[in-house]
């Protein structure tokens, strides 16, 4: 196993014979691969028929006996990826401008997670081969120098998207993300299924306010009862496309450089917003709004239900578009002439701040969120109250000596 590339070399000489004469042609590289590579990413002895001691009473004794500590998984198979490639470096007017554009496309076959096990197997999860998924995607890398004077200004952006399928699973069952329960709310909400990118949301639909003002949840079957049968998918963690925005003007020794980050088209599930909404009992905080435009005889098109009712399902509700745009950085900084140092080479002072702003509609406190403080690879989307990114300021000195 391994990677096998083709740069294009030959392809490349050529076309410098060729294109020798065209000045403002700097370089121009073509690049093709196709590798495949194993994971072993489990637990060591994962795939051993190992025993646990258990305290267990017999003929009125307590004594200790070994029981399976997981169901038996020697049948696991390495997590095997392969991957095709194919890219373009090129650069004109002396290098000034250069662009990187990638194509990718990867299937990953025999995917190894966690599934749920009948409850009679005394086992709630084993690790097991689900299935096979497909990721595909475009970056593109475009840096330059605007301006090349006494004033300088540089600019970068990079672009990139990826489209995620999950292509076959075990049985063609649909696996589902760990448990999320923030005491109102308690279920499973993200799901692999055929046909479906990797992780969306699973839940249910609202359909308004009951004569008691308390929120009625979709059927989606003919059995009249609201059951898991009428879940439904209702988001897609995964964004569009990302962005990101790298910029500085210098002139005279001062830079003042710029990072800007972008997540576009992705959603978020907000528990965060879910427990401020709902925490009428639990002595947590409620929104202010919740008081002010709640469900009663008078105002039947409210936005929050009547506040005397106790049981809730994730839904709709509180699916919110995650995009943003945040400065991650800004940065002034001055070069200190050293010409006549005998020991240091170079010197920069500077002042920074991070995280300085963020434009987004997401409600609350960041929508760059670390999918529910990333316990399970299996929940991604979700902000449970995840801490939010720091604004902080920095003036420091850097030397080389």
């Amino acid at each position: 196993m391994g990677i096998f590339p083709f740069s294009g070399s030959g392809l490349a000489s050529f076309a410098r014979v060729f294109l020798r004469d065209v000045e403002w042609l700097s370089d121009l590289k073509f690049r093709l691969s196709y590798g495949v590579t194993g994971s072993t990413a489990i637990s060591p002895y994962s795939t051993q028929n190992t025993l646990r001691t258990e305290n267990v009473v017999f003929d009125k004794n307590t004594t200790v006996a070994y029981v399976p500590s997981d169901t038996y998984t020697g049948d696991l198979k390495w997590e095997t990826t392969s991957q095709f490639n194919v890219g373009v470096d090129l650069s004109l007017f002396n290098n000034r401008l250069r662009m990187t554009a990638d194509y990718y496309r990867k299937k990953t076959t025999d995917l190894l997670n966690n599934v749920e096990m009948p409850r009679s197997s005394g086992y709630t999860t084993a690790l097991r081969n689900i299935g096979s998924i497909r990721n595909s995607g475009f970056e593109l890398q475009l840096d330059g120098r605007i301006i090349d004077r006494a004033v300088k200004w540089d600019l970068g952006v990079n672009f990139s998207l990826n489209r995620s399928k999950v292509l076959v699973l075990s049985e063609d069952k649909d696996i589902f993300g760990g448990e999320l329960d923030n005491t109102i709310l308690k279920d499973q909400l993200n799901l692999m299924r055929v046909g479906e990118p990797m992780y969306v949301f699973y839940g249910y639909v609202e359909d308004g306010y009951d004569e008691n003002g308390h929120i009625v949840y979709k059927n989606m079957d003919d059995d009249p009862a609201i059951t898991a049968a009428d879940k439904t998918i209702i988001g897609d963690p995964n964004p569009d496309f990302l962005v990101n925005l790298t910029t500085a003007v210098s002139y005279k020794g001062f830079t003042l450089s710029a990072f800007f980050q972008s997540s576009i088209g992705n959603d978020i599930y907000s528990l965060s917003m879910a427990a401020q909404a709902y925490d009428y009992g639990y002595n947590g905080n409620t929104l202010r709004e919740v008081y002010y435009n709640h469900w009663t005889p008078e105002n039947p098109t409210a936005k929050y239900p009547n506040l005397d009712q106790t049981s809730y399902k994730m839904s709709d509700r509180f699916v919110y578009d995650g995009s943003f745009v945040r400065l991650k950085n800004l940065e002034l900084a001055y070069d200190v002439p050293c010409a006549r140092s005998k020991f240091i080479k170079r010197a920069r002072v500077y002042v920074s701040a991070q995280n300085l702003f963020t434009i987004t509609s997401y409600p609350f406190w960041d929508p760059d969120i670390n999918a529910n403080g990333g316990g399970s690879s299996m929940i991604q989307g979700v902000d449970s109250y995840c801490y939010p990114s720091a604004r902080t300021y920095t003036i420091g000195c850097r030397l080389t000596f």
